[in-house]
């Protein structure tokens, strides 16, 4: 099953499962999700991309880690830490062909298709750099969450190449 789901439900479904989760830097993901409003959502044609921010905020806020079983009411940072930890497969979306790499050969797995990573783009306005730093100031547990999982990745990374 592909997509985007909590992975506390996913383990209520099949709790013998492997769980294979990407994760991706929280600014580059929140700025991805509001240039998706942007050209796909009727409601956010002609609002600027601080507008869209605003009004999905509460949508962006700690995705990541919610998906990992963060609840903001229990302060359970280090549940997520625990979820990630038990992932079979963590994959960085920023270091997306090493993490690749990794399920290709480790997994046997046989991408039919090239994956492209979309709404990357640089970004140089200054209503840009502004909402890049108020995203940032705004995602402490995305951060928390992303950083344990670079972390993870790297870890897990190098004990293969010890083997």
């Amino acid at each position: 099953m592909i997509g985007h789901y909590p992975i506390g439900m996913m383990k209520q479904i099949w709790p013998e499962a492997h769980y294979y989760s990407f994760f991706r830097h929280p600014t580059q993901r929140v700025i991805s999700n509001i240039i998706h409003h942007s050209l796909h959502n009727s409601l956010y044609k002609s609002s600027t991309l601080e507008e869209i921010y605003q009004a999905r905020k509460e949508h962006m806020t700690s995705a990541q880690a919610r998906f990992m079983g963060y609840y903001p009411t229990k302060d359970n940072q280090m549940q997520a830490r625990q979820v990630i930890k038990s992932l079979h497969f963590i994959g960085i979306t920023e270091l997306y062909e090493q993490s690749i790499s990794w399920l290709v050969k480790h997994e046997g797995w046989n991408p039919e298709k090239s994956h492209t990573i979309k709404n990357v783009a640089a970004y140089s306005s200054d209503e840009v750099k502004h909402l890049l730093e108020l995203i940032e100031q705004e995602q402490p547990i995305d951060k928390f969450v992303y950083d344990y999982a670079l972390e993870e990745f790297h870890r897990r990374m190098s004990n293969i190449h010890e083997i």
